[in-house]
């Protein structure tokens, strides 16, 4: 007998120290009111639409006075439906939890309450971390919620649960959620919504992605709360026709291509500076947005075996550099490559715009002739690929049908420095080669670059950056800490140039190496191609967008295959051109100023070979 008292008492002196220790290490109560989240971005669209998160989200807390009853009721009945009954710790849900565990062998359910999960939700901001399922971790949680009981009420436990709970894609809180998933505040939430809300509690991001087990925890939520008379079965059933659906970041997961370029290169400094939590409005359009992605995968789907292509690659903005689309690939990884802005790439004959622009702002005008056969310069004697040599033709033909020929010598007449130098002022980044073989494309650009340099002629010869923000506002007080404006900046080459070269290039679409672009109303653009079929690229612009598509692999070792008709990269481009049509008033300005009717004086270009 002595043996066991023994043994009692000592196995009750362990558990008593035991239990000193494991309530020491215990967070402190009052500090429910503290999180500590690392700053956030939301990320919206033109329309002020959610797009993105990034870093912890969390909202203003929402009193229990401002929550909706629904919630309210829909939380406890499913969640823990003897909430207002218990001290913090439900018996009947332990012994019921503590069967299913010793059955399994294994933990398999917890039998937790809603100030438990309050209490679980203290420790893992304390730790930082969610420890594994272990009897040592649920001690730890029940002697928290008691001691939460101990110093609240039932509702503070409940506004403290709801206002920090976590509900995936790193979003804390109900309110936070109901903006994410709904874009609108917990305030407003209807009766499906709350039900909706409750639901994603248990596993919010499986349950986010897969609406038909989400539909059957909803039901369920709705079901608890008939049975314990909070609505009626007709509520119910009224609640279930007026289904509000998910506004899931998912579905715009091409996004991220944009939004990480605007982390990366767009926010000012000082404003990353802050740390503060930022609201950024964009420039993107995600209808676009979205139409731009599927063509990317359409378009590599039909063509990835036939030209042996990885990748395609899109951006589109309109004529003053607001970014409306922008695709890096065919599929985004967390912070993933970027072909659009990050990958440099051989250009091919898509860098005989500048030099056509430069013989243009050096008084060459479209008519003048050209010999169309290939010089000998200093022993370098370039190919006309596809050209059948026929004399002297007017030098728009070299552009029109990209005569190598007539750009060489181009190129040689005004001057290969003249040439690198507009490209400069255009922003290419490259540190291009002085010598002529430049003029075919051996240098390299971003898929960004050359879309911004294009964008000289519709804007009528001044020059622009391309931007993705509108504004951003510190979510701390709502103040505007940066606007963005649309102004351009140098007037690069004179209006009557970019008419020019606008007029020459809509002639490379309705006749030219671009012909099988055939679109309703008039656009303008240039192909190319680097060595070996490495890089195939479009450029160009239509009433309403400039829109830039590139395609190869990511292994410049690896060429494409050739095949007869349009590479992906063309393809890309009609395709998306086609569902997003410009309006007649922005048709009527572009007819007006792209007007073919100017009179030149017919000459020869000086042959200098």
């Amino acid at each position: 007998m002595k043996l066991i008292w023994k043994i009692t008492l000592h196995t009750l002196f362990i558990s008593s120290i035991s239990l000193i220790l494991i309530n020491i290490t215990l967070p402190n109560v009052d500090n429910v009111f503290q999180m500590n989240l690392e700053p956030y971005i939301i990320f919206k669209d033109e329309k002020e639409n959610l797009i993105a998160t990034y870093g912890d989200i969390k909202y203003e807390d929402i009193s229990m006075e401002e929550m909706p009853q629904d919630l309210i009721n829909a939380l406890i009945s499913l969640e823990d439906r003897r909430f207002f009954h218990h001290f913090g710790i439900d018996i009947f849900s332990i012994f019921r939890a503590l069967f299913k565990n010793l059955s399994s062998k294994k933990i398999v359910e917890g039998g937790s309450t809603i100030t438990q999960q309050l209490a679980k939700n203290l420790l893992l901001h304390q730790s930082g971390k969610i420890p594994k399922r272990s009897y040592i971790r649920k001690i730890r949680e029940a002697m928290l919620a008691l001691k939460l009981e101990r110093k609240f009420t039932k509702r503070e436990i409940v506004n403290f649960y709801l206002n920090r709970v976590y509900f995936g894609s790193r979003t804390y809180g109900i309110n936070a959620a109901c903006w994410k998933y709904f874009g609108k505040s917990v305030k407003n939430a209807t009766l499906f919504e709350c039900a909706c809300l409750v639901s994603l509690l248990q596993a919010p991001s499986r349950y986010a992605s897969d609406q038909e087990k989400l539909n059957i925890r909803i039901n369920s939520a709705l079901k608890n709360m008939v049975e314990q008379e909070y609505i009626t079965n007709e509520q119910k059933e009224v609640a279930l026709l007026n289904k509000s659906h998910l506004m899931h970041q998912t579905h715009y997961s091409s996004i991220y291509y944009f939004t990480d370029w605007i982390v990366g290169n767009q926010i000012p400094s000082w404003i990353i500076d802050m740390k503060a939590n930022l609201e950024i409005i964009t420039t993107i359009d995600i209808n676009m947005q979205q139409h731009a992605y599927k063509t990317i995968l359409d378009t590599h789907s039909k063509n990835q075996q036939k030209w042996n292509v990885e990748h395609i690659s899109l951006i589109a903005s309109d004529h003053h550099g607001a970014i409306k689309s922008m695709v890096g690939g065919v599929s985004y990884s967390s912070g993933g490559f970027n072909r659009a802005t990050q990958a440099m790439r051989q250009t091919g004959s898509a860098f005989k715009f500048f030099v056509y622009l430069s013989a243009l702002r050096n008084g060459i005008n479209p008519e003048t002739l050209v010999d169309d056969s290939c010089p000998n310069i200093n022993g370098w004697a370039p190919s006309n690929y596809y050209h059948k040599e026929s004399g002297f033709l007017p030098m728009k033909e070299g552009l029109i049908k990209s005569i190598n020929g007539i750009t060489v010598r181009l190129a040689h007449h005004i001057g290969i420095d003249d040439i690198i130098d507009l490209a400069h002022e255009l922003e290419l980044s490259d540190d291009i080669p002085n010598n002529l073989s430049v003029s075919l494309g051996s240098s390299s650009a971003s898929l960004l670059e050359l879309v911004k340099a294009f964008g000289v002629v519709p804007n009528k010869g001044k020059y622009f950056q391309l931007y993705g923000i509108k504004k951003i506002i510190n979510k701390e007080n709502d103040e505007v800490l940066f606007e963005s404006s649309q102004e351009s900046s140098d007037q690069v080459v004179e209006e009557d140039t970019a008419r020019e070269m606008g007029v020459i290039m809509q002639q490379i679409i309705s006749r030219g190496t671009g012909k099988r672009i055939k679109l309703s109303y008039p656009a303008a653009g240039k192909s190319g191609s680097s060595q070996e079929y490495r890089d195939f690229w479009f450029v160009g612009f239509t009433p309403n967008l400039l829109i830039g598509t590139w395609c190869g692999n990511d292994d410049y070792l690896k060429p494409m295959k050739l095949n007869p008709g349009p590479n992906p990269s063309v393809m890309a481009w009609r395709d998306f051109a086609l569902k997003t049509n410009p309006t007649e008033e922005e048709i009527k300005e572009w007819n007006d100023f792209f007007k073919d009717n100017k009179k030149y004086k017919v000459g020869f270009l000086e042959k200098n070979n």
